[in-house]
């Protein structure tokens, strides 16, 4: 095997695009969201922040709730065909992400299982 195709973080920072099915009907949309893998150096150091917040807040008694999509929200670094009321395509935004994120937990699980799958950011 070559040396070059077992580096995985580079592909993984370098994002993939999601095709989102429609949160109601489970069929393939016109929107694609690109996400961070979970071997992006990104990723690493949000996950990692993340379990430091949860074993913090558990030591408070704090409420974990929100947490992972925080992490989820965090993996998206643009997207494609989403649009507003108009119709004009709506600009991605870290803020909106988290917003698209905490109002859709069908989206949510298609983003987590997506940047979970390692082979979605690796050439075949």
């Amino acid at each position: 095997m070559n040396f070059n195709d077992l580096m995985t973080a580079p592909a993984h920072e370098a994002g993939a695009e999601l095709r989102l099915n429609n949160p109601t009907t489970g069929k393939p949309t016109d929107a694609y969201i690109k996400v961070r893998g979970i071997d992006s150096p990104q990723m690493v150091k949000s996950f990692r922040a993340l379990q430091r917040k949860i074993v913090e807040a558990v030591k408070n008694g704090d409420d974990t709730d929100g947490f992972q999509n925080e992490y989820i929200s965090g993996s998206v670094i643009g997207w494609r065909g989403i649009t507003g009321d108009d119709n004009n395509e709506w600009e991605y935004s870290e803020e909106r992400a988290k917003q698209l994120v905490d109002s859709s937990p069908a989206v949510a699980n298609q983003i987590d299982k997506f940047v979970s799958n390692r082979a979605n950011f690796m050439k075949g």
